[in-house]
């Protein structure tokens, strides 16, 4: 039975180039109406991820299912699911917007009557209606890529995958796409955003993951953002600064958790109240300064530990 609820499903997913393992027991789950965000370190596996997702790459272990059905097992139907818009791509300039749609609708099998139809709803959705005679080559670059993001969506597709979608915006057109993209999630559409702009995405995911060491670490917004002012975030450099800080906070009483990439979470008020006093006694037995932030955890703080902690700071 197609257990719909999903429309991505990972499961002990594994691909290797060259005998280098480049993503190992990969699992996660993508339910439908998700606003699911890929960050990781460069050359940590993104897009390799994301080809295999959008059937480009074969993978070698595991299982992959879109909306239920294994990936291997749709071919030509994983179009009608999934739209994908890579890192760096563009769209033939010469075309008019209408002759693109026009031609990608037709290149997937409408008829003339269909694909105009197709096209006019792509262009009012997109309000590109005083664009769409224009030739591409000729827009500025924030609507060439309302153009790109568009023709992913000729089939109507419940999953659109977007590789970097703001890459080389000016911020007035990064932050127009960013709202596009977001109505789109309103609207119902799925969305998987890769980006290493940590900025980009805190208010607009609903689960991150976190791609490192060819392991991906998924988190709930729940789980990231916190909004009990009493809570404290402090981030260790290395293994055994975090095992120095655990053994302080356990032999003063306070109550922590340890959460992921040495952050450990506290509470403001199990120190006499004095956060700044904690990270002066901290300071004092710790090998490297920590570092700390109030309130939440967002991805940011959690992104730049991995960083610092992948960076070195691992010690035996």
């Amino acid at each position: 039975m197609i257990n719909a609820k999903f429309m991505i499903e990972v499961n002990d997913l594994s691909f290797a180039y060259k005998s280098q393992k480049i993503i190992s027991k990969v699992c996660f789950s993508i339910e439908k109406g998700d606003f699911f965000c890929l960050i990781g370190p460069n050359g940590t596996g993104k897009s390799t991820l994301i080809k295999i997702l959008c059937g480009f790459l074969p993978y070698q272990e595991g299982s992959i299912k879109i909306k239920g059905t294994e990936l291997k097992l749709l071919k030509e139907n994983l179009l009608n699911l999934v739209g994908i818009l890579p890192d760096n791509f563009s769209v033939p300039g010469d075309f008019t917007v209408y002759e693109l749609f026009m031609f990608c609708a037709q290149a997937l099998g409408y008829s003339t009557l269909e694909a105009k139809k197709k096209s006019e709803q792509l262009i009012n959705t997109f309000d590109l209606n005083a664009h769409k005679n224009k030739l591409i080559k000729n827009l500025s670059s924030g609507l060439r890529r309302r153009v790109e993001i568009a023709q992913t969506l000729i089939n109507d597709c419940e999953v659109v995958i977007l590789d970097e979608p703001t890459n080389a915006l000016d911020p007035k057109s990064s932050e127009d796409i960013k709202m596009l993209i977001k109505t789109l999630n309103l609207r119902g559409k799925t969305i998987v955003y890769v980006t290493h702009l940590l900025n980009e995405i805190e208010d607009l995911y609903t689960k991150v993951g976190i791609l490192y060491n060819s392991q991906l670490k998924l988190f709930s917004k729940d789980e990231l953002r916190s909004h009990n002012e009493n809570e404290v975030f402090i981030s260790f450099s290395t293994q055994e600064d975090l095992k120095i800080g655990i053994e302080f906070l356990t032999a003063n009483n306070i109550d922590y958790e340890v959460k992921s990439f040495g952050i450990i979470k506290t509470k403001n008020k199990d120190y006499q109240c004095d956060i700044f006093k904690l990270l002066n006694e901290l300071n004092k037995i710790v090998n490297k300064p920590v570092t700390f932030s109030l309130g939440k955890i967002d991805v940011a703080t959690l992104y730049n530990s991995l960083l610092i902690w992948e960076k070195g700071g691992k010690s035996n």
